[in-house]
Parts: structure tokens; C-alpha cells; sequence
């Protein structure tokens, strides 16, 4: 016997779904999904490129040596370096 279509329905996994929610809480929200973007983006290109960092098995004090060139090098293919 299947479910009644309502049953399948998903539910939001915001417990303040359908609450008004005051403007400035909106723009910081918008705010943080703005800066949370740009951060994905650039971890996307950045372990896309790399692939080979995936499984990497060093020292975390000793990563960054090998992390720094590799953003060099990520930023100069798509033109992000500092004037």
C-alpha cells in the first residue's frame, strides 16, 4: 500500500519555516551566504586543479609548504593575482 502524497512530503529543516524574520537578520544572512560562497568556490578550484592533495599524509605544520605554491600557482592560471 503506498503512502498518501503528503506523507512524502519533505520538511524543512528550519524550525523558524513560515516565521517572520526581521531585515536585519535577512541581510546578514545574506551577508554570510555571500562570503560562504566565495570560499567554496575557491576550495572547489583549488582541489579540482589539485587533485593529487587529496591524499596527502603529512604533518599539518608541514602542509603548508606544499599548500602555499600550489595557490600561487592556482591563482596565476585564473588571473587572481594582486596588483
Amino acid at each position: 500500500m503506498r503512502a498518501p502524497a503528503s506523507a512524502c512530503t519533505p520538511r524543512s529543516n528550519n524550525p523558524l519555516a513560515g516565521a517572520r524574520v526581521s531585515t536585519d537578520n535577512r541581510a546578514f544572512e545574506a551577508l554570510l551566504l555571500a562570503l560562504r560562497a566565495v570560499g567554496e568556490r575557491g576550495l572547489a578550484l583549488f582541489t579540482g586543479r589539485w587533485r593529487g592533495l587529496e591524499h596527502v599524509t603529512i604533518s599539518p605544520s608541514k602542509i603548508g609548504h606544499i599548500i602555499q605554491p600550489a595557490l600561487v600557482l592556482t591563482h596565476f592560471e585564473h588571473s587572481y593575482l594582486p596588483h
